[in-house]
């Protein structure tokens, strides 16, 4: 939970996340235990109930609100520009590169997708795979 929760306070940064992740993943089970051990003191409450108290609550936010999975699709498929920063496939900015060029670097299967009419299998691979020649593929 501390790498999506700090992701929705933060942002994107992978930098400052991997860091703060760390430290913060780390020392959330001990201030945990330090709760469960002083709130009925000389009794220890079990550590799992003061993380299903806070981890509850987080999941539920989460899920609320996203962990940006799919605007990361979204943007690595161009389908939306990024709101600040860019995005990058080896090394290179996305919205440079040619969209048929594309296809080579990268692979995106979309979550939804409806076909109004038939197609065979190959001819979908074929579709998906237009700039590439269709070698060994047999309709």
């Amino acid at each position: 939970m501390v790498p999506h929760l700090l992701r929705l306070v933060q942002g994107p940064d992978h930098r400052w996340l991997l860091i703060a992740t760390g430290l913060l993943g780390a020392t959330a089970p001990v201030a945990a235990d330090m709760v469960s051990r002083s709130v009925i003191a000389p009794l220890e409450l079990p550590i799992g109930i003061i993380t299903a108290m806070i981890g509850g609550p987080a999941c539920l936010w989460v899920l609320l609100y996203g962990s940006g999975k799919t605007i990361l699709l979204r943007d690595l498929t161009t389908e939306i520009a990024p709101a600040r920063g860019r995005v990058t496939l080896n090394g290179r900015a996305i919205a440079g590169q040619s969209p048929a060029a594309l296809p080579r670097r990268r692979a995106v299967l979309p979550q939804q997708s409806a076909l109004s009419f038939a197609f065979t299998a190959a001819e979908i691979v074929g579709i998906g795979l237009d700039p590439l020649p269709l070698e060994g593929v047999r309709g």
